[in-house]
């Protein structure tokens, strides 16, 4: 008969898998964002095509003060660079890290325009407190940021907490731990037989 440590050990080793997969989908589970604050020093902060589906799920761009010309606006990247011209701007690249974009200044020519002013954008929201959040962005939209003066403006990507193991780990292990379980009351149920066998045939030689 197989000892019972075999089953106990499968019950365990299956225990322990589903909490490997708990902790990965809770405390080791990646941060649901990714971005912070932009550099608004330079003027506009325009993204580079593609920047704002960089996780494939939505993107929130908002600026807080800065009084008049302060906006989020998102428009395609052929009219965006034609509006712009020879200005310089903050080139929004990416994600340098979890709470830092990646951007890098463009010198130009000349000053930046008002995009308040402009009729290119598909939407755009204006004011101290204006918010953005685009979803399903397509490979040439990009966003242009104007903080205006003494204003903050922050891009935040949203992404998925989750490990792609985590859930296999949860299934697998619970599938583990009932076989082991199971397995543990059918050896139980033999062992109780064969103890009662034995008391019954001890019995009998008494007789």
């Amino acid at each position: 008969m197989v000892p019972r440590a075999v089953p106990t050990t499968v019950v365990a080793l299956g225990l322990a898998l589903v909490v490997a997969g708990v902790v990965m989908l809770t405390l080791a589970a990646p941060p649901q964002r990714v971005g912070g604050p932009l550099p608004t020093a330079g003027g506009l902060v325009v993204s580079d095509p593609g920047v704002l589906a960089l996780t494939g799920r939505p993107v929130t761009v908002a600026v807080e003060g800065g009084g008049a010309g302060t906006g989020v606006f998102l428009g395609r990247e052929d009219e965006v660079r034609a509006w712009l011209g020879g200005a310089s701007y903050t080139r929004l690249t990416g994600v340098a890290a979890i709470d830092r974009p990646a951007v890098e200044a463009v010198a130009g020519g000349g000053g930046a325009p008002d995009p308040a002013e402009a009729d290119v954008w598909q939407r755009e929201a204006t004011g101290p407190g204006a918010e953005l959040r685009v979803e399903g962005a397509r490979p040439t939209d990009v966003v242009v940021v104007a903080a205006g003066d003494g204003g903050t403006a922050e891009v935040v990507w949203d992404r998925p907490a989750r490990h792609p193991g985590a859930w296999p780990l949860v299934a697998g292990g619970a599938l583990l731990a009932a076989v082991g379980l199971r397995w543990l009351v059918v050896l139980n149920r033999r062992l109780a037989r064969r103890r009662r066998s034995v008391r019954g045939a001890g019995a009998g030689v008494r007789r």
